[in-house]
């Protein structure tokens, strides 16, 4: 299984060099409960967007360790991969190659990252979610 991340803006295609045990996508609805004089009635409501967590580490160099995925880059340059996405304000797509396919335009929602030990790995845990273009309609006045 392979976790890509794509800068489509710039034509940057990223495979997570060591892909995270647990691969958990959130997904919650609207949904409302009222109270009537006959009792409880539940209106279903709209999708919330879509969220999830990735946990693991970037290698300090390529090629490392025998189960590294890529060879593209330094953990230096995945951090800053990450970072301009994120400080430049685009989202980018997400793609898990597995069993279960996954592929979703997401904003970068939180990005941590540290030492743990003296190998220079670096540690992150960065939070998604689902990004949907605005789809705004122009009218003419």
């Amino acid at each position: 299984m392979n976790i890509f991340l794509k800068d489509e803006k710039r034509n940057i295609l990223v495979i997570l060099p060591v892909p995270p045990i647990e691969k958990k996508i959130n997904a919650s609805y609207d949904n409302r409960k009222f109270e009537a004089t006959t009792g409880n009635i539940k209106l279903l409501g709209n999708k919330n967007l879509s969220s999830f967590s990735i946990s693991s580490f970037f290698p300090s160099i390529p090629n490392k360790y025998k189960f590294d995925k890529s060879n593209q880059y330094t953990a230096k340059e995945y951090v800053e991969i990450i970072e301009t996405c994120a400080s430049e304000k685009r989202a980018i797509r997400v793609i898990i190659d597995s069993s279960f396919d996954f592929n979703m335009l997401m904003s970068i929602e939180k990005f941590d990252y540290g030492f743990k030990d003296g190998t220079g790995d670096i540690y992150y845990t960065l939070q998604l979610e689902e990004y949907r273009v605005p789809n705004l309609e122009q009218k003419k006045v």
